[in-house]
């Protein structure tokens, strides 16, 4: 069988370079080439056989060796399919020529290559559920592209408006909602917007105003005062997992914090009935008014909260714990699904979700009167827009947030 594999050179300068080799080996014969890269020998990492992804640079020289061992394996198919003599002679030529081509010295990852490279150099980085939704946006392009062209590699510059529509259909038949396809897309972005900042690529057709983020209104809830005292007086001290989730959510509920912010809360934060906490999404710091519920809470813990569960479990859960606090409205729901909007009747309970707490938040303290301006402070939204788009008031709710400032 044949296989490239990369090495570095035992001899190094005084600062500990090396160059590294590349080894073809085929029918038991094992030949060695320079890459003419070099890496300092601390900054390789031998299992992968690449330059570490932490280190300045490791994209482009990574890429060069996957294309690289791409190019010489594509090689060696066709030497084979067409009959032709293959020797040592013949082997080392042709990987020269790959390797010395001018080209091919200025040889670029291609989009799918980089995204793979770039994740593994953020996945300490990013939070799990990021790298959830990046990952879930790889598998559908991945099965897009190898449908579209046949697998073949997917240059940047292929990324245009016809790819573009093109990758809309498709998510479209595969039945996703519009804002479901619209988070890919965005993702999308994201990884075009890392490779242009990179110098990797220099196709910037993906910021073209046709090239856009699809979304929709969502049919998101939140829960009013008196279904979150509900869930608050629930007993549920037989079934503590549960206790846990609900406690967490309820905090959320009078604090406005993201779910991955909650574990973080504990004596040290708290100082004259505020919270003062960094977010971890915005690194923002952030002080927030005591409630009695969250006080209470906190001194059942001990002004230790228990430590957050996944996401996953955290969503499974709490809408356990809704159903048994008979919230149990029924909620009719809107959403654009493989191109036809659908209309259905949902129970309350089934639409709640860990972000549903913060949700809340920011929407009973604009129905209690508090300016946007101060919640804003705390959920970390930029515009008053991107606010009011956010929180979910009916036309009834505004009515009679009118009504009682008339009475005032």
């Amino acid at each position: 069988m044949a296989k490239v594999n990369y090495y570095l050179n035992s001899k190094a300068d005084s600062k500990d370079n090396r160059l590294i080799l590349l080894y073809y080996s085929y029918n038991d014969r094992r030949l060695m080439f320079s890459t003419n890269e070099t890496v300092n020998k601390k900054n390789w990492n031998p299992k992968s056989k690449r330059v570490k992804t932490s280190v300045s640079g490791s994209l482009e020289i990574n890429g060069k060796l996957d294309s690289y061992s791409e190019q010489i394996q594509s090689m060696y198919r066709r030497l084979q399919l067409n009959n032709e003599l293959i020797n040592d002679e013949i082997i080392k030529e042709n990987i020269s020529n790959i390797i010395l081509n001018k080209k091919n010295r200025e040889i670029k990852p291609d989009f799918l290559q980089f995204i793979e490279l770039f994740l593994e150099n953020v996945k300490s980085t990013r939070a799990s559920a990021t790298m959830l939704a990046y990952n879930t946006t790889v598998v559908h392009l991945k099965t897009f592209h190898a449908a579209r062209t046949n697998n073949k590699r997917l240059e940047f510059n292929d990324i245009d408006l016809n790819f573009y529509n093109d990758f809309i259909n498709y998510l479209t038949n595969a039945e996703l909602s519009k804002n479901s396809i619209g988070k890919h897309i965005k993702i999308i972005k994201v990884f075009l917007n890392e490779a242009t900042e990179r110098g990797i690529n220099d196709n910037l057709k993906f910021r073209s105003k046709k090239f856009k983020v699809l979304k929709e209104d969502s049919d998101s809830i939140y829960l009013n005062e008196s279904e979150i005292e509900r869930l608050y007086k629930l007993n549920l001290s037989k079934l503590p997992h549960l206790d846990k989730v609900r406690d967490l959510f309820i905090i959320g509920c009078w604090t406005g914090l993201r779910f991955g912010d909650l574990s973080k809360v504990d004596g040290d934060n708290i100082k004259d009935d505020f919270l003062t906490i960094r977010t971890q999404k915005t690194e923002q710091k952030i002080i927030i008014p005591i409630h009695n519920l969250v006080k209470q809470i906190l001194e059942k813990y001990d002004y230790k909260l228990p430590k957050a569960i996944s996401n996953q479990k955290m969503n499974e859960y709490i809408k356990k714990i809704c159903e048994k606090a008979k919230i149990n409205e029924e909620i009719v729901t809107t959403i654009t699904k493989g191109g036809k909007v659908v209309s259905e009747k949902t129970k309350k309970f089934d639409l709640v979700s860990s972000h549903t707490s913060r949700r809340s938040f920011a929407t009973n303290q604009y129905l209690r009167g508090v300016p946007s301006r101060l919640i804003m402070m705390i959920t970390s939204h930029k515009t008053e827009t991107i606010f009011l788009k956010y929180i979910k008031v009916t036309a009834q709710e505004e009515a009679n947030r009118l009504k009682d400032m008339w009475k005032i």
